[in-house]
């Protein structure tokens, strides 16, 4: 879980994908204290990946959308990260997504 300014955490709760634009889909909650309470508001993040084919250099690409999008994917896995990616470039070299997913 990550901490943001205020008394506020962010908790990734499902990372997804769009094949056609290549989009990570973020669900996460933001966890904020008042007082004795606590309030969770659930969200979702498009992060489009620019630039992304399927000759990207994956973890080079993962190092700088977590810099892009730090405070959101700073308690996603690496791993995982990079599952997700390695299917969006097999969808890109022509794999059908169903396809993709059952390889990992």
């Amino acid at each position: 879980m990550s901490s943001a300014d205020g008394g506020e955490r962010i908790v990734p709760l499902t990372l997804g994908l769009v094949s056609d634009p290549p989009t990570l889909m973020l669900v996460y909650e933001i966890l904020q204290t008042k007082g004795q309470g606590e309030i969770r508001k659930r969200r979702k993040r498009k992060m489009p990946l620019r630039n992304f084919s399927d000759k990207s250099d994956i973890r080079k690409f993962i190092f700088i959308l977590q810099q892009r999008h730090a405070k959101f994917l700073s308690s996603v896995p690496q791993v995982f990260l990079e599952k997700v990616l390695r299917i969006i470039q097999r969808v890109q070299g022509g794999l059908r997504i169903g396809a993709c997913s059952s390889i990992y």
